[in-house]
């Protein structure tokens, strides 16, 4: 089964919710009105939140990533670093 590294910058939420009707497991929008990806680590460096998913999680969330209007979510192969969305 293969693992995926989704990838979240909270800075450019507009906080639409689109993430949180696709994926509530891994979504939901905060009390300062922005995403908040459950689980997520912040990467500092990056400046950017960060989840690993199973494949099983990927659909979900990748139609979170396409669906968001901000465009904040990526998707990465773990095992690769192919872009996934």
């Amino acid at each position: 089964m293969g693992k995926y590294i989704v990838e979240y910058s909270e800075k450019g939420c507009i906080g639409a919710g689109v993430c949180e009707a696709f994926s509530e497991k891994d979504w939901k929008v905060g009390p300062n009105g922005k995403a908040v990806l459950n689980g997520g680590k912040f990467d500092a460096a990056k400046g950017v939140w960060v989840k690993e998913i199973d494949e099983k999680d990927l659909p979900a969330n990748r139609q979170a990533a396409e669906g968001c209007p901000s465009s904040v979510i990526r998707i990465f192969n773990k095992d690769t670093g192919e872009k996934i969305f």
